[in-house]
């Protein structure tokens, strides 16, 4: 949770003005809302995943998100061992 270990190192370099606005802002933002913490840990990942493909992208793999797929028949097609499948970890 880098909202509450250390705000303010985010925000460094911003004028002093705009730090002081928004690191105090921060912790109300978040603090004692799990439902935001959620939100904004999803939106994280989603960049992350974003990031990702794009990578793929530039070394000449083409790439899509996806949801509802089937973990064994993934697992199976890309011969990936069970006892290695990333269905044994969720």
């Amino acid at each position: 949770m880098a909202w509450k270990k250390d705000p303010a190192l985010y925000w460094k370099e911003a004028p002093r003005r705009v730090h002081d606005y928004l690191v105090p802002s921060i912790d109300q933002y978040y603090n004692g809302n799990p439902q935001m913490q959620r939100d904004e840990a999803m939106r994280s990942c989603v960049i992350a995943g974003m990031n990702l493909m794009l990578v793929a992208k530039s070394m000449g793999y083409d790439t899509c998100s996806m949801y509802g797929l089937d973990f064994d028949i993934v697992a199976k097609l890309l011969r990936i061992p069970a006892e290695q499948s990333s269905y044994n970890y969720i």
